[in-house]
């Protein structure tokens, strides 16, 4: 899979498809392109999901530049500041610097749950009470209806003052605007698409460790998650219950289902710009659907995986009583803290449908932020963006936060702790489906658990998904 193809492909689809969604007349729902799953590595997709203090890894105030947007304050200033569970560090170190910066200013922090991320934030963010520096995954529900009802601002001299467009490169920098306008930034690129495994409980059980971070065939998958239960563990855990988890395992087959033309339709059809050549009743998407059933009766999966939530899933498997968990680059971050000490992990590739279509870690970059219309301090929020976005701050993103890295193009090395940077620089990566289409369509738990329990057929959903990109192409 060529990700430099799908993201010059998905740059054209969206800023055509996002100028249908402000134009006046027309009503498009589609987000830009290079968003990520709704909950799979979103910045607060982890119910109960802890990051590391970050007291003693805050770069000194004078490592990067102030932004000067805003002019010096006469009277006391507040900002507030939507954060997440993994990022929080991060935020915080930014806030800092800037309250340094600028004396009397006091920034206050309102952590966002996944959950809310898609849901109750649209109120939020377009009432009078709006926090300053909004958490908007521009793959989510929310954002769109933003950008439609004209509540976001333009951050366009955020991104001057950070090159950013330079800084991501063209195809992600273009991909990140409306009609050409950026109302966001993106402050850090997550890899997800694999499980994690326990090495001391592969070892226990005599599981060899997988070659090349890569499990060739299903067959050999069973053997380790029969091993697992054997052995007295849970084998592969998911939060299958409902919070829109099962995308994570869709975009990790999809691409190894279908043909690149096929693949780069599914991710950019969407657009009412873009042709459609494919349905999701084909055998190509329709084998994604079957391969998670496979997985449910064969018992991959961990006991009552229908009814567990990510808060469980993660407790579960931090307690030592689970072999492997899917999961992304920020994952050991979560678990770690859980179990109160460093796991002893590392990752896995699942096997492809086609094995001519090796399976790939997955990039995300939609974690990103915005200023509200209804903002009190709009001024100092820039200020606040340009500091997040500066190189000093991005080349130490990965220390603040374990497993995250920098958005944009830093000089110098990051660090890579399990090899998944080297292993990606090595073999490539490709962008999801669940990471570049609408909410609406990619949100599939339901859907899944459908075709699981034997509910619909892999077709019949298929069916359905055709008839929500039918209504998503219309304007709907």
């Amino acid at each position: 899979m060529n990700r430099r193809f799908l993201m010059a492909s998905l740059a054209a689809a969206t800023a055509l498809g996002l100028a249908a969604c402000s134009s006046s007349s027309s009503k498009s729902s589609a987000p830009p392109s290079s968003a990520g799953p709704t909950s799979a590595p979103s910045s607060s997709s982890g119910a109960g999901a802890s990051a590391p203090p970050a007291a003693s890894t805050a770069p000194a105030a004078s490592s990067a530049p102030a932004a000067s947007s805003a002019p010096a304050a006469s009277s006391p200033q507040t900002l507030t500041v939507q954060t997440t569970a993994y990022y929080e560090p991060l935020e915080r170190a930014v806030g800092t610097q800037l309250e340094a910066a600028n004396p009397g200013l006091k920034i206050t922090y309102q952590q966002v749950s996944a959950q809310q991320e898609t849901s109750t934030n649209l109120q939020v963010l377009t009432s009078s009470s709006a926090p300053d520096i909004a958490d908007t995954p521009i793959n989510g529900n929310v954002y769109p209806q933003l950008i439609k009802s004209n509540q976001l601002l333009p951050v366009d001299d955020v991104w001057t003052a950070d090159g950013l467009q330079a800084a991501y490169g063209d195809s992600v920098a273009n991909s990140l605007k409306v009609n050409g306008t950026p109302y966001v930034v993106d402050f850090s690129n997550v890899y997800y698409g694999f499980a994690w495994y326990d090495k001391d409980i592969f070892a226990k059980l005599g599981i060899p460790a997988p070659a090349n971070h890569s499990i060739a065939t299903m067959a050999d998958l069973k053997k380790i998650t029969d091993a697992l239960r054997k052995g007295g563990d849970q084998p592969l855990l998911i939060p299958g219950g409902g919070e829109q988890y099962w995308n994570w395992l869709t975009d990790v087959f999809l691409a190894t289902s279908a043909t690149p033309a096929q693949y780069d339709n599914y991710l950019t059809n969407f657009n009412p710009n873009v042709p459609v050549t494919v349905s999701y009743a084909d055998p190509e998407f329709a084998a994604t659907f079957n391969r998670l059933k496979e997985m449910y009766n064969d018992k991959m999966f961990q006991d009552g995986v229908l009814g567990m939530n990510n808060a469980a899933t993660q407790a579960l498997f931090a307690s030592g009583k689970a072999g492997m968990i899917m999961g992304h680059a920020l994952t050991p971050n979560s678990v770690d803290k859980l179990a109160n000490k460093t796991l002893n992990l590392d990752w896995v590739l699942l096997p492809p449908i086609n094995a001519s279509q090796p399976s790939l870690p997955i990039v995300y970059n939609g974690n990103t932020f915005s200023i509200p219309k209804n903002s009190k301090n709009p001024a100092m929020a820039k200020k606040y963006l340009e500091l997040l976005m500066s190189p000093a701050i991005q080349q130490q993103l990965p220390t603040l936060v374990s497993g995250a890295m920098p958005a944009i193009k830093v000089t110098g090395s990051v660090q890579d702790p399990y090899g998944l940077l080297k292993y990606v620089a090595d073999n490539g990566d490709y962008v999801g489906w669940a990471a570049v289409t609408p909410g609406d369509l990619n949100q599939v738990d339901s859907k899944v658990q459908a075709v699981l329990t034997g509910k619909s057929t892999a077709v019949q959903v298929g069916q359905q998904l055709d008839a929500i990109l039918k209504k998503i192409r219309a304007g709907s």
